[in-house]
Formats: C-alpha cells, sequence, structure tokens
C-alpha cells in the first residue's frame, strides 16, 4: 500500500512538464503548512532549498513523532533534493495565536506560473479548538475572514495557476476564502482541495458564494472520517483508503495512493453511525444554546487549568463532569445544559463504537 511518501520515490525527479499537478501534489502542499516556519520565514520569499537548510538548524529533527509537523519535515527534506520541487519557493508565511484565534497560512510556488495557497488545521491550542466548536453556529468565524485577506493579498498577477486547498479546518477556510475573493483571483483558481475538513451551517452551504465554488471544489475524505462529516457538505465527495485505522486517518499522509491518484474508499459504518449522532444532537440545539454551551465549556476548561487539547482527550467523562459541577463563574442552567449535552456525546452506545475500533 503507497502513500505519499511512495509517491516521492516515483515522482521526486519527474518534472511537472512530463507529469503535469496532480492530487499528491495536493497532499504535500497542504502537510508542508504544517512546518516549523514560525521565525524562519515569515513574510519573505525563500527557495525550498534554504528552507530545508535552516529547519535542519534550529530543530535538528527534533519531531521524531508521527505528528504531521514531523512529516511535512520528512517530506521537506526529501523534495528538496529532488528535480520536481527544486524550483519551489515559500513566502508570506502566517503564524496568529490569541484568544479570538489560531490561523496559519502559507505560500507556495511551484514554478511554471502555478502557486498554491495552504492553510493550515487546528493546532493543540485552546483557542484553535474553540474556534473550530464556534463554526457550529457562526460564520465567519476570525480565521475565515483572516482566510479571506491572506488569499486576496498573497495572489501575484504572475500567478498563472492557483491551487487553494488545506487539512482539516484549513480545508474549511480553503474554501470560505475563495467565496469571499473577487472574480479576477476566482478566474485563476484551478481547483479548491478540501481534504478532511468541515463542512458550512445551512445558510452558507445554501448560499450562492458556496454554489460557485463547487465547480472547482474537491474534497477528500479517509473511511473512518470524523472532522470532515462535520456540518453541511456537497454529495461529491471522495472516500480515501488509508493505511490507518479509526481516527488516526485524520492523517493526510496516511492516504493510500496510485501513482498521482488516491484510492477509492467507501465511508465506513461508524463513520456514518457518528455523523448521523452528532447531527442529530445539532439539530436539537438552538444557534444560541450552542453558543453559550462552547463559552461555558471553555470557562470550565479555564478555570479547571487546562491549556492543551490533547490534556482535554485524556478526561473521562466523570472527570468532565466534577469540573462543570465545581466551576465557579457559570450559572446553573448554563452548568446544566453542558452536562446534558456531554451525557449525551458519552452515551454507552458511543462509548461501545470507540471500543470496536
Amino acid at each position: 500500500m503507497q502513500t505519499v511518501f511512495d509517491y516521492l520515490n516515483y515522482y521526486n525527479d519527474v518534472s511537472f512538464k512530463d507529469c503535469c499537478w496532480n492530487d499528491m501534489d495536493n497532499i504535500i502542499c497542504s502537510t508542508l503548512v504544517y512546518l516549523p516556519l514560525e521565525h524562519v520565514i515569515d513574510k519573505k520569499t525563500i527557495n525550498i532549498r534554504e528552507v530545508n537548510r535552516l529547519i535542519k538548524y534550529r530543530n535538528n529533527h527534533q519531531y521524531g513523532d508521527k505528528s504531521l509537523r514531523s512529516q511535512a519535515i520528512k517530506i521537506l527534506e526529501k523534495i528538496s533534493g529532488g528535480l520536481r520541487y527544486k524550483n519551489t519557493t515559500f513566502s508570506n508565511f502566517t503564524y496568529i495565536l490569541n484568544d479570538q484565534t489560531q490561523f496559519s497560512a502559507l505560500t507556495i510556488r511551484l514554478g511554471r506560473g502555478i502557486c498554491y495557497i495552504a492553510y493550515r488545521g487546528t493546532d493543540n491550542s485552546l483557542s484553535g479548538w474553540k474556534e473550530d466548536f464556534e463554526l457550529l453556529y457562526k460564520y465567519p468565524v476570525k480565521a475565515q475572514e483572516l482566510a479571506a485577506d491572506y488569499l486576496k493579498n498573497s495572489v501575484k498577477f504572475t500567478d498563472k495557476t492557483i491551487f487553494v486547498g488545506g487539512h482539516s479546518k484549513g480545508g474549511n477556510l480553503a474554501m470560505s476564502s475563495v467565496m469571499e475573493v473577487e472574480d479576477s483571483i476566482y478566474r485563476k483558481i484551478k481547483v479548491i482541495y478540501n481534504n478532511d475538513g468541515p463542512g458550512f451551517l445551512p445558510e452558507e452551504f445554501k448560499s450562492t458564494k458556496f454554489k460557485k465554488i463547487t465547480k472547482k471544489l474537491k474534497m477528500f475524505m479517509p473511511e473512518d472520517s470524523r472532522v470532515g462529516t462535520i456540518l453541511l457538505h456537497t454529495k461529491d465527495v471522495q472516500f480515501v483508503k488509508s493505511i490507518n485505522k479509526g481516527t488516526q486517518q485524520h492523517d493526510l499522509t496516511s492516504w493510500i495512493c496510485f501513482g498521482g491518484f488516491l484510492v477509492h474508499g467507501r465511508q465506513s459504518q461508524h463513520s456514518i453511525k457518528k455523523q448521523e449522532q452528532v447531527n442529530a444532537i445539532l439539530k436539537k440545539i438552538s444557534r444560541q444554546d450552542k453558543e453559550k454551551i462552547v463559552n461555558t465549556f471553555f470557562t470550565v476548561l479555564k478555570e479547571s487549568k487546562i491549556k492543551y487539547f490533547y490534556q482535554l482527550k485524556e478526561l473521562k467523562f466523570p472527570q468532565i463532569s466534577a469540573m462543570i459541577k465545581e466551576a465557579h463563574n457559570i450559572d446553573e442552567a448554563s452548568k446544566q445544559l453542558l452536562l446534558e449535552t456531554f451525557k449525551t456525546l458519552f452515551s454507552k452506545e458511543s462509548q461501545k463504537e470507540e471500543k470496536e475500533l
């Protein structure tokens, strides 16, 4: 079973002239935005070999895990010495993290007038995860506004063919940014890639702006998708196979390819059940209550000294319940609403499904 790394073993020294842009190049660019570029390039333009040298020098390969940051470093090292990406430059790297948003984007130019605008998904910051939950009741969130501005300000006259894409929340930002762009830029955009990213609320999903971008939209989700199935999507989704299982399939470098194509799969029954469960919960809750639940939840986390989302994933329902009950700056009605929501999410059926993975 081949992944993006096997693709590079075959095509790393094949030019775009001899083998045109394909979906695996999208996977590469959507992963590169996860590179630890903070304090490396900022707004300036820098060629790929220099980026590789600087990241080696600054990080000394300290990222040895299977995070997308580590995978991005491996991909960068591979392509910086090959023919296919030898003319690639990185520019306009942006990273913003504050109480309102977590946003990161990178402009990748591959030569021959090809430009890829890449948006990063959510990191472990609570700001980023709170913003993800805000997507359930609000449009636009701050990151969507920043993504639209980034696209408008990053495109140059010399960019002949533009691809816009991202992974996870970055896939949603790719869609929303193109929805707001003027026609002169829109005409240059060849494909919009949403790699297992959430969709939109009903109002935006039915809008003329969204219908317009569907003509250029490519959506990929792994068979066990969780994030990608949230909110409303067009039916034209390609489910793809992965070498991983369960939630680990969200890692787009685990998706199986054949040459420049991702291998078709079928949405798993577990993913379908989860999608139905989440949609049923969301339909029952008003926008006002969704906002109250999200704000209450993150107030609880702040009071409980939880700084990163990975800490939350380690908690069981009794621990979360105790945190909610002990919170001081929250009224009882809000506490009860939050507790009822978590009881549904942590139902016995849900727990049983998780054990089956």
